[in-house]
């Protein structure tokens, strides 16, 4: 409908993963401090298990612990958040095991992470959704939308000058009394 009227439009892809605007930004380093606690082969059983339910059952669910939680937790798709939530626990801790002698090889994404270390955890996740995610999966499906229909898109959130602005600014600007953006 947009390309019957223009031939440029402009999307807000980037804006949350620049500006810390998924749950995972805000609820993300309260949970992992409370998982990281349990050994890695029990978070990797409860992930197995929480897999073996499907999201529809885990919304199902939701109705009975929902009324129990404060409104800002209060989520529609809780199952599929568990799914994400259950791969993150089940991530297999040594690769290198899996094969005598073998060895992982070394990510970019890895190393940009590992000389980041004195970011905080929710500047990591930023840092991590900037050179992955947002290249790999939102502008790749923004570019497959906007071709198919003819029409070019531009995402002023992703201009480097705004990406600057964001890392200037402190965490408490962009996540603040538990809301993102």
């Amino acid at each position: 409908m947009a390309r019957e009227r223009v031939t440029v439009a402009l999307s807000g892809e980037g804006g949350d993963e620049v500006f810390g605007g998924y749950h995972r930004h805000v609820f993300g380093p309260p949970v992992w401090r409370q998982i990281s606690r349990a050994p890695f082969r029990v978070r990797r059983l409860a992930g197995r298990l929480i897999l073996r339910v499907p999201p529809s059952g885990l919304d199902s669910g939701d109705r009975f612990i929902s009324p129990l939680l404060p409104q800002r937790l209060q989520q529609s798709h809780v199952g599929d958040r568990l799914h994400n939530l259950a791969s993150a626990l089940g991530a297999w801790a040594e690769p290198t095991k899996v094969i005598i002698g073998g060895t992982e090889p070394r990510l970019l994404l890895a190393e940009v992470l590992e000389r980041s270390s004195s970011l905080s955890f929710v500047d990591q996740m930023l840092l991590a959704d900037q050179l992955s995610y947002v290249p790999d999966m939102n502008l790749a499906r923004v570019d497959r939308m906007s071709m198919a229909s003819s029409l070019e898109v531009r995402v002023p959130l992703l201009d480097h000058r705004v990406v600057e602005l964001s890392w200037q600014m402190s965490l408490e600007a962009k996540i603040r009394a538990g809301q993102g953006r």
